[in-house]
């Protein structure tokens, strides 16, 4: 594990750019500062300095890990101040978030609108991402928070469950399985093509759902989607059938078929952040509070 101590006579070191420099501020002989900076870099298993002559000129790794340390201290110092004085930090003046098109309208209502009532100075800039992508682009940075549906998370990243929908199968209006009694709709299925969404990296697949399991169903896939409202479209013109969170058919104009049931796995969707790179407090707060129904 870390030291602590080792990292902040690291960071001194790295601001006064000499070992003599840092240990007169620290209070400590420039042998013993020596010696645990060689202790920090064996844990690390790096350099993170380059020693020339009398200079010591930081490495890439090493100036990553001091500015991983800095950050930190940050977060720290903010998290105290929050616990002392009852002051959450200051919010970003930008904010960069990214969702799936098809939730965009309601997250904006539910989340964003009240968000930027509370918070008039604070900015955005607002992707319409599928859920892989907003996956991608949060684990290189590009985003301070997300939504996505059915994450596959790793443990780099932290969430929480902000909506889970039921999932409908719809058919355009006057299909032929609307004739039939529920359990012959099902089976029913197997003689004609599905729409479903694309099987995309960090998102759980919805041709394995559950509810499909349950029923042992087997069928040919006519085409895979990025947006509900490709899959609606075609739907509405063709004897196929699709998956869809049950909020949307209202504004699909399509006939709900069968009702999975919610326990069996939802469109669950989670607002999702890195943990080394969390929003602060207030934004943490804010998300955490968001319920979609």
């Amino acid at each position: 594990m870390l030291s602590f101590d080792e990292l902040r006579y690291f960071s001194t070191i790295a601001d006064l750019g000499s070992i003599q420099k840092a240990a007169i501020r620290l209070f400590v002989t420039p042998g013993a500062l020596s010696s645990r900076l060689k202790n920090l870099e064996h844990r690390l298993g790096f350099n993170v300095f380059l020693r020339e002559k009398r200079s010591l000129i930081l490495t890439d790794k090493g100036r990553e890990v001091l500015s991983q340390f800095q950050n930190a201290l940050k977060s720290f110092e903010n998290l105290e101040n929050y616990l002392e004085k009852g002051e959450l930090p200051e919010t970003p003046q930008i904010l960069k978030w990214g969702a799936p098109i098809s939730m965009m309208s309601l997250l904006i209502k539910n989340f964003w609108i009240p968000w930027t009532s509370q918070n008039p100075t604070c900015d955005s800039k607002v992707f319409s991402l599928s859920s892989s992508q907003v996956l991608q682009k949060l684990q290189v940075g590009d985003l301070d928070f997300g939504f996505a549906f059915n994450p596959q998370l790793s443990p780099d990243f932290q969430s929480v469950q902000v909506m889970n929908d039921r999932l409908v199968i719809v058919v355009r209006k006057g299909h032929p399985l609307l004739k039939l009694q529920s359990i012959a709709r099902i089976r029913g299925l197997e003689k004609f093509e599905a729409v479903l969404p694309h099987t995309l990296p960090g998102v759980e697949s919805c041709s394995s759902h559950p509810w499909f399991l349950k029923h042992g169903l087997k069928f040919k896939t006519a085409f895979t989607f990025d947006a509900y409202e490709s899959a609606e479209v075609f739907v509405k013109q063709n004897e196929c059938w699709s998956f869809i969170p049950e909020h949307r058919v209202a504004s699909s104009g399509l006939e709900v078929l069968a009702r999975t049931q919610t326990a069996e796995s939802g469109a669950r969707l989670f607002a999702i952040w890195r943990k080394n790179q969390a929003p602060n407090l207030k934004v943490l707060r804010a998300l955490r509070s968001i319920k979609i129904n």
